[in-house]
């Protein structure tokens, strides 16, 4: 249904050079030609002309001039020899030919092979060749094959296809008259090329006939003709696919015939509107067009350029040129573009460069699609009904052919018809008809009624709106750009159109894309496709309207349409819907869109509670409503699956959901429980429980109507399995309803009868454990287990234990209650198996179980409660010590030595055991503290003093360690990364020598791409190793023995290891320095105070050499001095590939009296 919007730009010339032209060629770029007096005329970009005397080397007829436009030059063969100027030097060369007298020359469309037909029909393929040099270039033909055109093509296999002659014939023609056949001229024979160059095609004369036979590129014959009838000598191939446009003579008329390129005919039609005699044809290197030239005896010449859609073949222009402008030539340009073609033709006057912009002519204000076919126009009315072309709403013909429909959408909605005299009517659309008001006049005097066009920057789509009083410019170049206002915001855009305040486009990602025209999306520079509204589309859809009811119709690249919707607009439309109070509509069109009916209150939750009322009324039946209800969730729909169509202007609500669900619930209930008891039930079961569900089943069946009962057990059982509606069942405690859900579920009598007539004399408690047990609802059987007088400790301590409800015996009974020491001491053991041993101490000192509680207490180490039983239980003294002393000892296990050493000093009266506890666990100040409060002198000589001089000693030697181990790793690893420095320079003096070396592509080979593992991991090589192996692969990165793989970054780790213990170190040497006051002491003190200050200041000193700036930033280099640092960097923890933190090298610790 597109047509064609034309502009043209003319480039003028001398009219005398163009008068007398014998050959021409046109290019994307450039055209020459030759005149009479062998001048060679090159326009350049179409502009000035550069003009060659090719005289001297012209001695006989010109065959075919082209300009070959990858070489820049033009290449002129005549009868017997091949002519080629570079028009960059204007030096031209004679090149010898393979034949003499030939009659056709063509090249392929890569410019580099050139097929040559001479007199006697023999058929030359000659690789072009050039050779550029400083001077000029050097061109030269090499003969690749030769073959005969009456060589033999191959028979062709036709397996599971029919026979030969069922072959791509299309549907069966009914010819309405029979055809008269004229004998055919004789005319040497014409080749066209397919765009590809694998294949081309050869019209040729036989028997005053004419064949065709289709080549590839090595000449060998792969298809012929059979005779058709009046076949004329013109040929095009097309660029893509498999067909070859040809003409043929029907009668009066012309004949336009498709082949395949087996030769068979695909289709044909009657060119009727052609006048004259077809001269040329031309196939569009991409798309389905189709270019006719024919000429009459006046010398006038018509274009005619075709459509190709939905099987038919629409004429869309026709061009006219008289005897005082005549059509020389034309070619059409590959513009990459579906929506855009350039056509340029040579005349006697000038240069026309045609830009056509495949368009559609539509009114979006009455819905007319206007779709040009000749001297016809095929009018559509989407509004009223979707009709696939080429079919229509009605026809309208004219005398000429239609060229151009203009529609004016406005306060008075016309359409203006341009026909190809040059002539325009004017129609009055009134209720999608069309009323003439102003007879035709020649408005458009200029060429072919083509607008004037000065630039290649075309749109293809352009409209102006107004935005809060802004104007702004959307359109949509050849590039398939969309612009706003002169910059670019969106790519790839196959199709747009503006409808009301909404911007819809077709995008080269299979989607259709709608965008509410506001000032935040607007006023973006780039738009993010992915925070706006989207479906997927069929690739290479456009959109060719959209219906008052706000359908959008596409049409598919094989011209069929597609009627789709679009959520957001719906969604909108919804919206004013109910901002109007239309509640009725809104029903009707949310079911009609098949949206989620969470809209109605997620849009607005606080207007739908004020509305509840219209909105139950709007459902019209009981059935609608149950379908609305049973989709309404907690989640808020414009978040999840509406999130795209969200309105960003507008906010969300801080209702609950679950409170609207209740006020709905509340007012279905109060309408009518029992007519609306499928609705309630459907409420119930998603938004609060099954059991809820169940009890308004059990009410309305306690009323009596069981018809409604059973249709919302059954609506139940949709949404939960049968055992959960039985087991539910149980827990109303109504016999008769559990008999009811058993009978719903189709559950056998014989099985469930007897056992609700065991439950009938059953007292009240009794019934409410047996129906909860076999509901399977232990916790609230337990309820009524322990305050039932039927069953004993044992069955309720095992029932307890089995189901683990202790806690819910424990909560449900109070002290004086029989059972509650029962219920503790479970509850208690059920506490200390989780090792909550205070809380089951707690309970059972609760029940009065005090020696069970001070069990649990001394597991718990608390000794503060263990002191207020102590005075409860009357326990001897020894008992007493016996207990403190194991929580003591417990105590020191967990390093809580405060607690330990008042339990030792205060209530067990051991006092050397609280010395001893300080002094090993290095509490040296403590322990003189107290020793010196019981004035315990020996044990200060004996015990504490000692230890502190054998600490001391060992403090002095593991520092010393330290720094020897230091000192070794680092002068290992600066050795190490020498020496890996030194292979690799060692190994690129090798590759520039050219030095054959099979360890090229050793381990430093593939340093850069290890270490670009920096910003994935490492885990790649785990992912393809077993964890036996990634675990020996760790061992050697942690392995320090010599010439191991990862010895660097093994080194690299112990140094840091090493540096975090050296500097921890400090606060121990202070603490130890300040305790003995002796002279012996304080000199022993200064030394390890020196020590530990001179190997940290070691430290601080190697720490850049270890990690160096080359290491710290691991920028990728071929550099040796690089490679050898950082090799195996990545391999290392990240923890690893920087130095430890200030934090830690803190040297706080030092003080003024041992400096």
């Amino acid at each position: 249904m597109e047509n064609v919007e034309l502009s043209v730009n003319l480039h003028k010339f001398d009219k005398n050079l163009l008068k007398n032209v014998t050959r021409s060629s046109i290019g994307d770029h450039a055209c020459c030609f030759m005149t009479e007096r062998n001048e060679l005329c090159v326009a350049d970009n179409f502009k000035d002309i550069k003009i060659i005397e090719l005289a001297e080397y012209l001695n006989d007829n010109i065959v075919q001039v082209k300009y070959l436009s990858f070489w820049h030059c033009v290449f002129v063969g005549t009868e017997n020899s091949f002519i080629i100027t570079d028009l960059k030097t204007s030096k031209t060369v004679n090149l010898q030919t393979p034949t003499n007298n030939i009659t056709y020359l063509s090249w392929n469309p890569n410019e580099t092979c050139l097929i040559v037909v001479d007199k006697l029909e023999h058929i030359f393929a000659l690789n072009f060749q050039v050779v550029i040099t400083n001077e000029c270039p050097k061109f030269k033909f090499i003969t690749l094959r030769k073959a005969h055109l009456n060589d033999p093509v191959p028979n062709s296999v036709y397996v599971g296809w029919g026979s030969h002659n069922t072959q791509f014939k299309g549907s069966k023609k009914i010819q309405e008259q029979t055809v008269i056949e004229n004998p055919q001229e004789y005319s040497f024979p014409k080749v066209s090329w397919r765009g590809n160059g694998e294949q081309f095609v050869i019209n040729f004369w036989r028997e005053s006939k004419r064949f065709l036979k289709v080549f590839d590129s090595n000449l060998n014959p792969l298809y012929q003709s059979d005779v058709y009838p009046n076949l004329l000598p013109i040929t095009s191939f097309k660029g893509q696919g498999n067909f070859i446009a040809c003409a043929s003579e029907y009668n009066e008329f012309n004949k336009i015939v498709i082949f395949e390129k087996n030769c068979l005919v695909k289709s044909e039609f009657l060119a009727k509107h052609i006048k004259g005699k077809i001269k040329d044809l031309q196939y569009h290197p991409d798309l389905h067009i189709l270019s006719i030239f024919s000429e009459c005896t006046e010398n006038i010449g018509y274009l005619s350029v075709y459509l190709y859609s939905n099987g038919h073949w629409y004429l869309k222009q026709q061009l006219n040129y008289t005897h005082d402008k005549q059509l020389i030539s034309f070619y059409w340009t590959n513009c990459y573009d579906k929506n855009y073609c350039n056509l340029i033709v040579l005349t006697s006057v000038d240069i026309e460069q045609h830009f056509f912009k495949l368009i559609f002519d539509r009114s979006l204000e009455s819905g007319l699609i206007a779709s040009i076919d000749g001297d016809k126009i095929n009018f559509t009315n989407i509004s009223e009904q979707i009709i696939p072309p080429p079919m229509s709403s009605f026809v309208l013909s004219f005398d000429e052919i239609v060229n151009r429909v203009i529609f004016n959408d406005g306060a008075l909605n016309t359409c203006h018809i341009i026909l190809s005299n040059n002539s325009i009517k004017s129609y009055l659309i009134k209720n999608c008809h069309l009323e003439e008001f102003a007879e035709g006049s020649s408005l458009f005097s200029s060429l072919n009624n083509a607008f004037k066009h000065s630039s290649d920057s075309i749109s293809l789509y352009s409209k102006e709106i107004s935005i809060n009083n802004a104007s702004y410019n959307f359109s949509l170049d050849t590039n398939n750009d969309l612009i706003v206002d002169g910059n670019i915001i969106c790519n790839n855009v196959y199709s747009m159109i503006i409808f009301r305040n909404y911007l819809l486009f077709t995008h080269a990602s299979s989607k259709l894309y709608c965008i509410r025209l506001n000032l935040k999306n607007i006023s973006a520079s780039k738009w993010d496709l992915k925070n706006f509204y989207s479906r997927e589309v069929e690739q290479g859809a456009k959109i060719l309207s959209i219906t008052n009811t706000f359908d959008i119709v596409l049409i598919l690249p094989r011209g069929n349409l597609e009627t789709i919707t679009c959520r957001l607009i719906a969604i909108d439309i919804i919206e004013k819907l109910l901002e109007a109070n239309r509640w009725d509509e809104t029903v009707k069109e949310m079911r009609k869109q098949r949206l989620n009916w969470n809209l109605l209150i997620d849009l607005n939750p606080e207007r739908f509670c004020n509305h509840i009322d219209k909105f139950i009324e709007a459902a019209s039946t009981i059935s609608v409503l149950n379908s609305i209800v049973s989709e309404f969730s907690s989640e808020n729909c414009l978040k999840t699956m509406y999130s795209e169509c969200l309105n960003s202007e507008k906010g969300f609500s801080d209702i609950d959901k679950k409170q609207v669900i209740s006020k709905i619930l509340d007012k279905i209930i109060t309408l009518n429980p029992i007519k609306n008891l499928i609705s309630v039930v459907m409420l119930q079961i998603k938004h609060f429980s099954l059991k809820s569900a169940l009890y308004s089943v059990c009410q309305v069946y306690q009323i009596g109507d069981m018809e409604i009962c059973k249709k919302s057990v059954n609506q139940i059982l949709l949404h939960h399995h049968v055992k959960d509606v039985v087991n539910e069942s149980y827990c109303l405690y109504n016999l008769g309803f559990l008999s009811f859900i058993y009978t719903c579920c189709s559950e056998d009598p014989r099985v469930f009868e007897p056992e609700i007539e065991q439950l009938k004399d059953l007292d009240e408690i009794h019934l409410r454990f047996k129906m909860n047990e076999l509901g399977k609802k232990f916790s609230t059987a337990t309820k009524y287990l322990v305050r039932c007088s039927n069953y004993d400790s044992i069955f309720i301590r095992s029932f307890i234990t089995k189901h683990v409800t202790q806690h819910i015996a424990y909560q449900s009974l109070t002290p004086k209650h029989a059972n509650f020491k029962l219920a503790s001491e479970l509850f208690a053991t059920f506490l200390s198996m989780r090792s909550k041993h205070n809380e089951a101490g707690f309970v059972l000192e609760r029940a009065g179980l005090l020696q069970e509680s001070l069990n649990h207490y001394q597991k718990a180490l608390n000794w503060q409660r263990l002191l207020i039983l102590f005075q409860n239980l009357n326990l001897d003294q020894d008992s007493r010590k016996d207990i403190l002393l194991n929580v003591a000892n417990n105590l020191v296990s967990q390093k809580r030595l405060e607690e330990a050493v008042i339990i030792y000093e205060y209530y067990c009266d051991e006092r050397n055991k609280a010395i001893e506890v300080l002094t090993q666990e290095r509490k040296f100040l403590q322990a003189m503290a107290l020793a010196k409060k019981y004035n315990y002198k020996e044990v200060i000589e004996n015990v504490i003093i000692p230890s502190i001089i054998t600490y001391r000693e060992d403090l002095l030697d593991r520092i010393t360690e330290l720094g020897d181990k230091f000192s070794e790793y680092s002068a290992r690893l600066q050795s190490l990364r020498e020496k890996k420095i030194y292979k690799l320079k060692q190994r690129g003096l090798e590759v520039d020598g050219f030095i054959d070396n099979d360890d090229l592509h050793s381990e430093y080979g593939s340093i850069i791409s290890r270490d670009s593992s920096l910003r994935s991991s490492s885990s790649s090589l785990g992912s393809t190793q077993s964890s036996r192996n990634r675990r020996k692969q760790e061992k050697k990165k942690i392995d320090l023995r010599e010439g191991g793989v990862f010895e660097d970054i093994a080194l690299i780790r112990q140094l840091y290891l090493l540096i975090v213990d050296i500097f921890g170190c400090g606060q121990e040497v202070k603490d130890i320095s300040s305790i003995l006051t002796d002279e012996e002491s304080f000199g022993y003190a200064k030394l390890l105070n020196e020590k530990l200050k001179n190997i940290q200041d070691q430290v601080i000193l190697e720490i850049p050499k270890i990690w160096c700036d080359t290491f710290l930033n691991a920028n990728e280099s071929p550099e040796p001095d690089v490679l050898g640092i950082i090799q195996n960097r990545s391999e290392l923890d990240i923890q690893f590939r920087s130095p430890p933190s200030s934090e830690l090298l803190t040297r706080n610790w030092s003080t003024l009296i041992f400096s």
